[in-house]
């Protein structure tokens, strides 16, 4: 649904707020990559016009959403690190002061690429702010990496995470893998060199095909990209394996922790948190007031960065989609990406929302269906968590097809 004005109250409702910033531009696409992104800048994107841009989509939704407290802020794209260091500093200063909170007492990450220039960049990030470095190192092979269509080589990448160690609190890599050239062997010796470079947190992804990117038209003409499920599933299993046996854990499907330091923003996610994006193409998920009554909304931007940016200053806000959450799809929501948790999800959860009127419960289809699950071993046995099993793991989708395809919830009059 495409609007133009939201007839919002001014009554706040006091939850914490993760927040979200979306820096549209890279220097070269990804061929897997599906996010909101372009080549280059336009001539309109100035430091002064996008800074100016970003406050004001701040200060309209802070309006609207009342007095919060910030637990996060995530800076994604895009490549973050080639924002102008001055936009950087100043944005992030003018978010501390309208949530009066420093910058320290709060994790603040920003995505970087691994390359040299912007390994240059390291301090000023740091002195702006910055307190957790997510590095797109995605491989530490130079053959997967111009597969991967990535622009840096592995050595660029090794002395960029030295280098952010040294400087960072808080540093993170993601790397890809699954793909056609990757086998046990290979996977192994890389993700043995990278716990020797990590610091705290690493993202392990299998590599997906997304529509409407090269990858998907390479597919689709029958290119050989991705490794069989059952190949797949092995290098998962030796993931989970090779980590757990070095003193990590995993704290979400595709990410891991040492010394217990989850990226605090992305459990935000996980957790059905309020989040709020600011930026082209950004996403929202928000409780608040509207027309009289408290709901949960899904919220979308305008993509275009020009786009966004006019309708910011036309409107104080740039929403192309906004969507009130009704209980049912709030309650798949939830298992989406609560059943991604190691430590799972709470039955109760599926059913308490302060948005949620009248109040609903847990249908006893549904219950049927999670005995079931944990009667073949893909959910754990415990009372009241939905938490799944290492098989259950690599049967996710198909879990959650089965919980979907009947209702969650039924009215509880």
């Amino acid at each position: 649904m495409y609007i133009h004005s939201l007839p919002l109250s001014h009554q706040p409702f006091m939850t914490p707020l993760a927040l979200y910033i979306h820096w549209p531009f890279c220097l070269s696409i990804c061929p897997y990559c599906d996010f909101n992104r372009y080549l280059a800048t336009s001539g309109n994107w100035t430091v002064q016009g996008a800074l100016q841009a970003y406050l004001k989509e701040l200060d309209t939704w802070l309006e609207i959403l009342g007095t919060r407290s910030l637990i996060s802020i995530f800076i994604g794209g895009g490549t973050p690190s080639l924002m102008d260091p001055v936009l950087l500093k100043e944005l992030l200063k003018g978010i501390s002061e309208r949530f009066s909170c420093s910058l320290d007492s709060i994790e603040v990450t920003m995505e970087a690429n691994p390359s040299s220039a912007e390994g240059k960049k390291l301090n000023t990030f740091r002195q702006a702010g910055i307190n957790r470095l997510s590095i797109g190192v995605q491989s530490f092979d130079d053959q997967i990496l111009s597969f991967l269509g990535r622009k840096h080589c592995a050595q660029e990448a090794i002395d960029v995470i030295k280098m952010a160690k040294t400087i960072f609190p808080e540093i993170s890599f993601d790397l890809i893998y699954g793909h056609k050239h990757h086998n046990i062997d290979s996977w192994k010796t890389e993700l043995n060199q990278a716990l020797a470079l990590a610091g705290h947190h690493v993202s392990l992804y299998q590599l997906t095909i997304e529509p409407q990117t090269p990858f998907f038209h390479l597919h689709k003409q029958g290119k050989t990209l991705l490794l069989t499920e059952d190949a797949m599933a092995d290098l998962y299993l030796l993931t989970d394996e090779i980590l757990k046996a070095q003193g990590w854990q995993s704290y979400e499907i595709s990410n891991y922790t040492y010394s217990q330091k989850p990226c605090r923003h992305n459990m935000a996610y996980w957790q059905y948190e309020d989040y709020l994006g600011l930026g082209p193409g950004a996403h929202s998920r928000l409780c608040f007031f509207a027309e009289g009554q408290l709901g949960r909304y899904a919220i979308a931007n305008e993509k275009h960065p020009e786009s966004w940016m006019q309708e910011v200053n036309l409107k104080g806000k740039g929403i192309q989609e906004i969507e009130r959450i009704e209980p049912e799809q709030q309650a798949q929501e939830k298992l989406l990406m609560g059943l991604r948790l190691e430590k799972g999800l709470g039955l109760h959860r599926l059913k308490q929302d302060e948005s949620v009127i009248p109040k609903y419960t847990l249908s006893s289809l549904f219950l049927e269906k999670v005995c079931h699950l944990k009667e073949s071993s893909l959910i754990e046995p415990l009372a009241d968590d939905l938490v799944l099993s290492l098989e259950g793991k690599l049967r996710l989708d198909t879990i959650l097809r089965y919980l979907f395809k009947d209702s969650i919830l039924e009215d509880s009059k």
